[in-house]
């Protein structure tokens, strides 16, 4: 899980400038993030990037399932990195978002931290 709201808010701007939009949870504008997202879904990889981003600060937002597997595989790697580093605590958020600040992706074909790999069968 989360730290702190500090933390929280670190994740959700690092997903929206991933997304390319303004860092809506740093500048204290969530409301601008909620009138954007309420434009309307359009399996755009912003929206879906940024409702990444309010499920984060809200714990309870709903991001279409279409929306997620339309992302490049690049961002929907960073949206799969995340949650794994959130199931494994705070710590592992804080190397989420280094790679994030790096602007690393790591390899394409890397399980998430903590992941084994299947063998190949």
């Amino acid at each position: 899980m989360f730290r702190d709201d500090s933390q929280i808010r670190e994740v959700a701007d690092a997903l929206c400038r991933r997304a390319g939009v303004p860092e809506w949870w740093g500048a204290g504008d969530v409301g601008a993030a909620v009138e954007w997202l309420e434009s309307g879904w359009d399996r755009n990889s912003q929206r879906a990037l940024v409702g990444v981003a309010f499920a984060v600060w809200n714990q309870h937002g709903d991001v279409p399932l279409s929306a997620l597997v339309s992302l490049d595989s690049s961002n929907l790697s960073a949206v799969g990195r995340l949650l794994t580093a959130v199931a494994e605590g705070a710590v592992a958020v804080d190397r989420w978002l280094e790679l994030e600040r790096a602007g690393a992706d790591g390899p394409a074909d890397a399980p998430p931290p903590g992941v084994l790999p299947f063998p190949d069968r």
